[in-house]
């Protein structure tokens, strides 16, 4: 389970920082982090937490 969270959270965090830096509208940046990152999260903690070897 801490493989996938991490797996997941380092690229969230990353999205965040460049939802920041780079200038975009608001939704732009809402539906980055929310259609992006997030669902990538959630299979970094199905697949760490599933005891799937990934080769």
């Amino acid at each position: 389970m801490p493989i996938g969270l991490a797996i997941g959270v380092v690229p969230l965090c990353g999205g965040m920082v460049s939802g920041f830096m780079i200038p975009a509208s608001a939704w732009f940046i809402a539906l980055d982090l929310l259609l992006a990152y997030l669902p990538r999260a959630w299979l970094g903690v199905r697949i760490g937490g599933s005891g799937v070897t990934i080769p």
